[in-house]
């Protein structure tokens, strides 16, 4: 991995490098985890090997993967964008391992909003933000030093992940949707008109559809009673390390949106701060999340509990504060009135009882 949000990760002392997986034999065991971000080509069988045996052999991996194709340049520029999945060639291995990201799309209530023109003054286009349900903001539910205290995760055109198989591995889910969601299969079309209606969120019938799953434990080999010929030639060309059919004691992520580690740009070169988004000026648990993930990965959770501050954050709920809004708005108005009258005739009957003359 190589970016320009590796400088925190520098900043903590850790060393990061760039690996080009057709350009090295094999990933040396001194690498401590290995991130997957967002591949845009099919990973031949020669570079699935070598995670795979990386990860026989006690490595870790993050895995950020968009498992469909959908972009908000190609939806802005036509105004509609069919999606497509992206053919990786990861799902026999990640379902060995004990996931599968569906060719899917979340759509949720709990969202960003995007700008949108709406009209024309004079020469100046007028912009309007709408809520972009394909950009879902999901809270984290405290249940692993992973996600406990840290603030709303914001994703872009997630996919969901099913815990399958491998029944010894121990499967956490990290992130979630809201109670208001949905997953849409690709292909599917996307486009801007949607937003010109209000949602219902009877179209939104799914809750907590996972988004990030932890797996830790022995994971079986993708190639175990399939080694083929290239493969086993390159056995001989593992470095400090043996071939395996079964890991040691690892962990891996595995979050189903390659967008989550992406800086917003100002400009053309410089970066915003990870989870920073620009439309709403919010900054959001992005980069909070993916350092305990780092963490964890490669320490365990005793650097995070460290870190961790007793702090609870709640994100609004925007359709059940709908549902009751005019009961709010009612009990905001009227008790304090009620309080005020009530106040007036107490005081009224005191101040008659203490100056009456008998």
């Amino acid at each position: 991995m190589a970016f320009k949000k590796t400088k925190t990760l520098r900043q903590l002392q850790y060393q990061v490098k760039k690996l080009e997986l057709p350009d090295i034999i094999s990933i040396p065991m001194n690498y401590d985890l290995v991130i997957v971000p967002k591949p845009r080509r099919a990973l031949n069988e020669k570079d699935k090997f070598k995670l795979d045996q990386y990860l026989m052999n006690g490595g870790r991996l993050l895995w950020l993967i968009d498992k469909v194709n959908a972009n908000m340049d190609s939806l802005r520029n036509g105004g509609f964008q069919f999606t497509r999945a992206n053919r990786l060639n990861l799902r026999d291995q990640l379902f060995t391992y004990g996931a599968r990201i569906n060719e899917d799309l979340v759509m949720d209530l709990q969202c960003n909003k995007i700008p949108l023109v709406t009209g024309q003054r004079g020469n100046q286009p007028q912009t309007q933000m709408f809520p972009w349900y394909y950009f879902p903001v999901v809270t984290t539910h405290n249940n692993h030093p992973i996600n406990r205290n840290i603030s709303p995760v914001s994703l872009k055109f997630a996919n969901t992940i099913d815990t399958v198989g491998a029944p010894d591995i121990e499967k956490t889910v990290l992130l979630k949707s809201s109670q208001n969601s949905k997953a849409v299969k690709a292909p599917t079309r996307l486009h801007f008109s949607m937003l010109k209606s209000k949602p219902d969120p009877r179209q939104f019938p799914n809750s907590g559809l996972p988004l990030g799953v932890l797996l830790e434990g022995r994971f079986e080999s993708v190639f175990k009673d399939r080694l083929t010929y290239s493969t086993r030639q390159m056995i001989d060309t593992l470095e400090n390390a043996s071939y395996r059919d079964s890991s040691k004691p690892t962990k891996q992520i595995v979050i189903g949106d390659g967008d989550i580690i992406r800086n917003e740009m100002r400009g053309q070169s410089e970066p915003f701060p990870l989870g920073y988004y620009r439309y709403t000026q919010q900054t959001f648990g992005n980069k909070d999340f993916l350092l305990n993930a780092i963490e964890y990965l490669i320490h365990g959770s005793g650097l995070i509990k460290a870190r961790n501050k007793n702090v609870k954050l709640r994100l609004l709920d925007r359709t059940q504060a709908e549902k009751e809004k005019r009961k709010w708005q009612i009990m905001n108005l009227s008790i304090p009135i009620g309080f005020v009258i009530i106040f007036g005739f107490i005081y009224s009957y005191i101040r008659k009882r203490r100056y009456t003359v008998s």
